[in-house]
């Protein structure tokens, strides 16, 4: 059975192991440090012999014409030919000015001894191309210091007859030699390379000495840096100045932070201002650092209330208290009315279209009593027949999640309705062909509770506030994913209750990787990890890992399942869009005038006097979603394409032809600071 462990892990039988032959014992580790060495550098030199037998000919001559001792010969026999070029060129002229006869012995025996070295380059050219091939002439100083070569090979083949002719003119002759060798004076720019290909060789022979002693405990980094930098050092396109840069450039970001980093450039043409401090503000660019001089706080009971006071709550309206009575009700005869409501008429019809991308979930909230989590969440169960393939106590899972739902407070935008919404969008991404094939029971049982917790408890306050507030939990999780971390917390906290464990009956094996799945893919809702999580997808797109992925891939793609969801509401249908879009801005709002009061900067596009909405989306859009769902979608095909990425097109669209003003009259009541939240923020943030 798919996402099944065992029970319990075979126990280990020593009868099972073969007995050593008669007359042998098995081999004893090697304790002392003078063996282990030497059994060290016996299993390298045979890993290296083995690597030697492995290349072929042509790969040895690679090896060996890169070698320092053969760079240092190439350098000597340049030194030296340069050498008896000046001598030529200066000699003849000062030692013997009146004696032609002496200059033409001279001229002679100096032509044999350029043509032993014109030789000694030629064969030095030939066996480079026949090692590298044709390919060593595509650098351009390798072509030139090749034609050189080969053209005053040919012009010494050409003019050694009349230098030993009886009747040859000697002033001419001399000549013709001085101007040839001239030109190959422009063989000293060989020198030059050759000598900083020497330099460098003995830099990296240093660094790889010091490193020796953690060759033994080296990570896959490291590995892909040494083979990088033996390219660098052995490659003929490394002598690009271009190429050189690039390597150095990928050799660079390896080893820093900087892997998965978007950098977005401002300016005329680039990325506005609003939306660079939007981005971050949630981390995405640069952490959230709070200004020298602000102060301002922020209480428990404004996180555990959602910014209104205990008076408030009391006299919150009927539809409240409605649905805390309906949780009250459920938890004490949870079975009969959770049947009873799934098995209404109205209700079961909604949920025919649970798979369908254009889910009304607004709907799905009136119909079910104002349970969208919990109607949601079980009728995925049941129709997926996760109940048949896992070990669910309904009962426990029933319970859990009525006290699950009713722990949501109520901002506009962060509240259960939210949660259910995330909840459908992740199993609509789960379900797909594409991915549905590496998911387990266990993963999708796993990940449909995740979607469900994955914002509980929210307060309607981003992780920036709670951090330039110095609220207690950006102490406790010490400012790195506040509110993701709390809310795991909080909801794994519901499952100590006795009865309300939706992981009761299940195999250690089993919870502990149910757990591991929900805390990484919760964390990964942080807008901070946006652009991590589309560069790593791309990346191992590009890889082909998602052929057949392992676990840490598996964990990946349910990592994007969820966010996804999360982040979907532009990718919505126009009408579902634009109400998740008032939403959400009403709560940015509320945290821009709880901002104000407490005496805190207003974040970007908090400020209800001075933000458009339209410009708020169509950057939000443009910078962040457009171009996640665009290469979410085009993996999974083409059917997302259709339903979802075409919404993100089209919205973005609208907004950008109409405006704001396509809120109606919803606009004037977002820009209208509520009562409720001017007394919330003054009660809660006082400095």
């Amino acid at each position: 059975m798919d996402g099944a462990f065992p029970a319990q892990l075979p126990r280990f039988d020593r009868r099972a192991i073969p007995p050593f032959p008669c007359g042998t014992s098995p081999p004893l580790r090697r304790l002392t440090a003078g063996s282990g060495d030497a059994m060290e550098r016996e299993t390298n030199a045979e890993k290296k012999a083995h690597r030697r037998k492995k290349l072929t000919c042509r790969g040895k001559l690679r090896v060996l014409l890169d070698s320092s001792k053969v760079e240092l010969f190439t350098v000597s026999l340049v030194l030296v030919y340069l050498l008896f070029i000046v001598i030529d060129i200066a000699l003849p002229d000062v030692a013997f000015p009146c004696d032609a006869e002496l200059k033409d012995t001279w001229q002679r025996a100096f032509w044999c001894i350029d043509m032993g070295f014109l030789c000694l380059f030629m064969l030095e050219l030939g066996i480079r191309l026949f090692a590298w091939g044709p390919i060593y002439l595509r650098d351009p100083f390798n072509a030139i210091d090749a034609a050189i070569i080969i053209g005053s090979f040919t012009v010494a083949i050409i003019v050694f007859p009349s230098v030993f002719a009886q009747n040859a003119n000697g002033d001419s002759v001399r000549s013709t030699s001085q101007i040839t060798r001239l030109v190959r004076i422009v063989r000293v720019f060989r020198l030059l390379t050759a000598m900083t290909k020497f330099q460098k060789n003995r830099a990296s022979t240093d660094v790889r000495r010091k490193k020796a002693k953690y060759r033994k405990t080296g990570s896959y980094v490291e590995r892909v840096i040494d083979i990088l930098q033996k390219l660098r050092k052995s490659s003929p396109f490394m002598e690009h100045n271009e190429d050189r840069e690039n390597l150095n450039f990928i050799i660079d970001i390896i080893v820093s932070d900087q892997l998965y980093a978007v950098h977005l450039q401002g300016g005329e043409g680039g990325v506005s201002a609003d939306v660079q401090g939007f981005l971050q503000q949630t981390g995405v660019e640069t952490a959230t650092r709070r200004n020298k001089g602000q102060t301002g706080s922020f209480s428990k009971s404004d996180f555990a209330n959602s910014g209104a006071t205990q008076e408030e709550l009391a006299a919150e309206g009927a539809d409240g208290r409605k649905m805390r009575q309906s949780a009250s009700r459920l938890a004490n005869n949870e079975l009969l009315w959770v049947d009873k409501l799934l098995d209404e008429d109205e209700v079961s019809a909604h949920l025919a279209d649970a798979f369908k991308w254009d889910f009304n979930m607004f709907e799905l909230e009136t119909k079910s009593q104002k349970h969208p989590v919990l109607t949601m969440v079980l009728h995925l169960v049941h129709t997926l027949d996760l109940e048949d393939q896992l070990p669910i106590n309904m009962s426990s899972l029933m319970k859990y999640l009525t006290v699950l739902e009713a722990s949501y407070n109520d901002p506009p935008f962060h509240n259960y309705l939210h949660a259910a919404d995330c909840t459908h969008g992740t199993t609509y991404f789960l379900l797909q062909p594409k991915v549905r094939q590496h998911f387990s029971p266990l993963d999708i049982y796993s990940l449909i509770l995740a979607a469900a917790m994955h914002d509980c408890a929210h307060p309607g306050y981003s992780n920036a506030f709670l951090v330039n507030s110095k609220h207690e939990f950006a102490i406790l999780y010490n400012d790195s994913s506040v509110l993701e971390s709390y809310h795991v917390s909080r909801a794994w906290r519901l499952m100590l209750e006795k009865g309300q464990d939706p992981f009761e009956g299940f195999a250690k094996e089993q919870y502990t990787e149910a757990r591991q799945t929900i805390v990484a893919c919760i964390l990964g809702t942080d807008m901070k990890f946006h652009f991590d999580h589309l560069t790593k997808f791309k990346t191992r797109v590009g890889a082909g890992a998602f052929d057949s992925p392992d676990r840490k891939d598996v964990r990946l793609l349910l990592t994007m399942c969820l966010h996804a969801a999360d982040v979907s509401n532009p990718a919505k249908p126009w009408d579902l869009s634009k109400e998740w879009t008032s939403r959400v801005m009403d709560e940015f709002f509320r945290q821009g005038d709880a901002e104000s009061e407490a005496g805190l900067p207003i974040s970007p596009f908090m400020d209800r006097s001075k933000t458009n909405i339209a410009t708020c989306q169509v950057g939000f859009i443009n910078i962040l979603i457009k171009p996640f769902f665009l290469e979410w979608c085009q993996f999974l095909g083409e059917e997302c394409m259709r339903d979802v990425f075409a919404n993100v097109e089209s919205n973005v669209a609208k907004w950008e032809a109409e405006g704001e003003a396509v809120l109606g009259d919803r606009l004037e009541k977002i820009k209208t600071p509520p009562p409720v939240a001017a007394r919330a923020s003054s009660a809660g943030m006082k400095t």
